[in-house]
């Protein structure tokens, strides 16, 4: 018998089996097949749809490639290529799949859908809706397509077309819990956060087994400040469906506040083992490990150089740039964040921005912010260009900071949320700055520069937890924002036996090794109490109840706070006797509010920039004696200064004038050494190789 017809006949009969859901027996004989004819077309694209299902996704891509070697015009292929790689997490090599599919065959409405939603994920928000109208005028009673493209206006902000969409999605299956769903997405994207609840529980008392309903539950919990349900909500999400990505993620943020880092990270772990490209799962997970109270900085420098690796790999080298290389002349400065709207970060930029020399300064304005709010409107007042984002890939992204010829792009964000760090790693400027946002390297080489201070990154030590070259700034290496709200330091005088220790950072920086520190300065101290911001929780505080009673440490004097106003929160900052600084990752705009506010901070030295903070900040209002070397040096100087009331008293009668009079203050002066140290690296640019990048990984 004749090869070919002996892998036809298997062929048949493994079809068969296919066919009516018997995959292992299918997947058998089409390896047999392959074995006889390596080149069997439908054997190689077949066993490629069992290995998909599977969740085989890189066995399955190769399979259909095979398979397209022999026929590139099999249209059908083409579309189950492209269906993989975006569960894979490649949605532009998913595109050019269901570009080839429709060239093979324009009528494959899965294909034109494909490469709807594939445009979707790569931000190309306008190609997409276009893709989703098109098929719609052909198409106007499918409601998934109302869904889609509903999707993709919300994406790019077009909420009133994105509630038309949704709501004519919801004509055509009023009760259906999927669409409902979708529904209830926009609403939460236009912050109708209560209507959004409303809706999400409809959902799910028409179907309580919907995964995707109880994550989104979770979520809109979250912004209602009432974790417990939404950790509840989060729980089940994962259990329905143990391959919920963004669930994962999701739960790893949610034990983060509950001050559980491990439980945390463990969390993100899953979420980057399932989808492994995944580029922002990874960012959270790096931004999280920095609350693990034992990891050391050099092992979190690897796993950021991992990133690196992982997610840059294949990017061509920076072309040459074409910007003048006068160093003298006014530079353009990009500043390229998603931060643009009503966030603490925000307290950096907007004064930052008002600091520099605009006569030697342009300011360009590169918004990654998903939703723009009252504070985006108002930044763009202080730009002398603002470039929306949303609707941009990361390519596209480079492609305009080049064409705009920016000199220096300025980073905020490092692997915070909403990061466009794949952006900085195609070095769209001949100088890149990292700061401020993110506690530690970017992982990229391509970044070249991170601004620090002295005591934050003391010379000598911390240059081998960088891939970016130290720029040292004189003083502190950022500066804070006073509070708006005219809340005074309140007039009142510590008391001996009655002292209150308090922190008011968010609970993930609470760990076990830092609430079992706090709980041996109760003990040395009688009488005192302590006071945490507990969010909205109450599981982060029954875990520090129990370490403290461990410790022996009666309940009565932990105070809980929930989440409050600005004014309030300045208020109970106020009511602190001596903040209490966490560790590893110190407090900063925090620990300057209660500076603000009247109250000393105590703080323990670390070995790395997120555990120096507190050096650096203190050290700054001449407040060296709140230092302290060790643990047992942190107790010793909690007691010493508890018995001290009447120097507590004085020092917060005079800790607000210290803070404006110092360097974390003095904006002025702060744009000036920025600027000077900026034009610095500009000139050894223009000076030097100009072409390559100026701090290569040792």
């Amino acid at each position: 018998m004749a090869i070919d017809e002996s892998a036809s006949q298997q062929f048949e009969l493994a079809l068969s089996f296919h066919q009516s859901g018997n995959m292992d027996h299918a997947e058998m004989l089409y390896r047999e097949i392959l074995k006889i004819d390596p080149t069997h077309l439908h054997a190689l694209s077949n066993l490629g749809t069992i290995q998909a299902r599977k969740g085989n996704l890189e066995t399955a891509i190769d399979l259909y490639r095979r398979a397209l070697e022999q026929n590139k015009d099999f249209g059908e292929c083409w579309f189950n290529l492209g269906n993989a790689l975006r569960r894979g997490m490649n949605p532009a090599g998913a595109e050019a799949a269901f570009v080839h599919a429709l060239r093979c065959n324009p009528t494959l409405y899965g294909a034109a859908l494909g490469l709807g939603q594939a445009l979707t994920e790569q931000g190309k928000l306008p190609q997409a809706i276009e893709v989703f109208k098109q098929i719609l005028a052909q198409k106007q009673d499918d409601p998934d397509l109302y869904s889609h493209l509903g999707t993709a206006q919300r994406l790019l902000g077009q909420r009133d077309e994105a509630m038309r969409s949704y709501d004519a999605m919801r004509n055509l299956r009023p009760n259906d819990p999927r669409i409902l769903h979708q529904y209830g997405l926009v609403l939460l994207d236009s912050g109708k956060n209560q209507e959004a609840l409303d809706i999400f529980t409809t959902v799910l008392s028409l179907r309580p087994d919907y995964p995707e309903a109880h994550n989104s539950m979770s979520i809109v919990l979250q912004f209602l400040n009432r974790d417990e349900e939404s950790l509840k909500h989060n729980l089940e999400a994962v259990r329905l469906r143990q391959d919920f990505t963004e669930a994962w993620n999701n739960l790893g943020n949610l034990y983060g506040l509950m001050g559980k880092p491990q439980e945390s990270v463990d969390a993100f772990t899953k979420a980057v083992a399932l989808q492994p490209n995944a580029v922002h799962f990874h960012s959270n997970l790096l931004l999280n490990m920095h609350y693990l109270p034992d990891l050391d900085p050099k092992e979190l420098y690897q796993e950021h150089r991992k990133w690196e690796t992982k997610f840059t790999k294949g990017f061509p080298p920076a072309a040459p740039f074409g910007n003048n290389r006068e160093p003298e002349r006014k530079l353009r400065l990009g500043i390229l964040s998603p931060d643009f709207r009503k966030h603490t970060v925000v307290a950096f930029i907007e004064p930052f921005m008002n600091s520099l020399d605009r006569n030697r300064v342009e300011i360009h304005a590169y918004s990654a912010v998903l939703r723009p709010d009252e504070i985006t409107e108002r930044l763009k007042k202080s730009a002398d260009a603002f470039n929306d984002l949303r609707a941009m890939t990361d390519l596209q992204v480079a492609g305009k900071i080049r064409q705009d010829q920016i000199d220096i792009l300025l980073d905020l964000a490092g692997h915070t949320a909403g990061n466009r760090l794949q952006v900085f790693a195609r070095r769209p400027a001949p100088v890149q700055i990292t700061q401020f946002g993110y506690p530690n390297t970017s992982g990229l080489a391509a970044m070249g520069y991170r601004f620090t201070d002295a005591l934050a990154d003391p010379a000598g030590k911390a240059e081998e937890l960088y891939i970016e070259k130290l720029v040292r700034l004189e003083g502190c290496s950022w500066c804070y924002q006073p509070p708006t709200q005219g809340v005074e330091v309140p007039k009142r005088s510590a008391k001996a036996g009655a002292i209150v220790f308090g922190s008011l950072n968010n609970m993930a920086k609470h760990n076990v090794k830092v609430l079992g520190l706090w709980a041996k300065i109760l003990m040395a101290v009688p009488g005192s109490r302590l006071r945490l911001l507990a969010g909205g929780t109450q599981e982060a505080a029954r875990q520090a109840r129990h370490i403290f009673q461990h410790s022996q440490i009666n309940p009565d004097r932990v105070e809980f706070l929930s989440r409050m106003e600005p004014a309030d929160y300045l208020k109970a900052q106020g009511e602190i006797d001596i903040a209490l600084d966490p560790f590893p990752y110190n407090g900063g705009v925090t620990t300057c509010d209660a500076f603000w506010m009247g109250t000393p901070v105590l703080t323990l030295e670390g070995n790395s920039y997120v555990s120096r903070q507190g050096v650096s900040l203190n050290s700054a209002l001449g407040l060296e004696d709140w230092i302290a070397r060790t643990a047992d040096e942190l107790v010793a100087k909690a007691k010493q200064f508890a018995s001290e009331p009447a120097r507590l008293t004085l020092l917060r009668g005079k800790l607000r004038g210290q803070l404006l009079k110092s360097s974390v203050c003095d904006w002025k002066g702060y744009g000036k050494k920025w600027e000077a140290a900026a034009r610095g690296l500009w000139r050894q640019w223009c000076a030097g190789d100009k072409d390559k990048v100026l701090h290569e990984p040792g």
